[in-house]
């Protein structure tokens, strides 16, 4: 295997974890079964489902803790997972920014998916 920066040839097995409506013992145990069939990476879908800090949006009545989040990535890296969090980019920004930074959407210097 290869590596260059943390960059590996090797192909990854990666599997995505929903924040929203997911309970920290389900994703836990789905954890343990993709390390069992060798997965090295997880996605972790974060947006409305962290309470976190600052947030420009609302947050989910069931979202998790910033502890409960720590928790969830420790075991996966105690279970050889690279753990990324899934950040929406603009096409999926109006969840978090429409209603509050409208100005965020769209610029001079990005896509914007409403033009052809």
């Amino acid at each position: 295997m290869s590596s260059s920066a943390g960059i590996t040839s090797e192909p990854l097995k990666v599997i995505h974890f929903v924040s929203r409506g997911a309970s920290v013992e389900n994703v836990l145990r789905f954890i343990s079964i993709a390390a069992e069939a060798q997965y090295d990476t997880g996605i972790i879908a974060v947006a409305d489902g962290i309470q976190f800090e600052s947030f420009p949006g609302n947050i989910r009545h069931d979202a998790w803790t910033l502890d409960e989040l720590d928790r969830i990535v420790s075991f996966a890296r105690l279970n050889s997972m690279n753990v990324i969090p899934e950040v929406k980019l603009l096409t999926h920004q109006e969840k978090l920014f429409q209603s509050k930074h409208p100005q965020l959407m769209h610029n001079s210097v990005t896509y914007d998916p409403r033009k052809p």
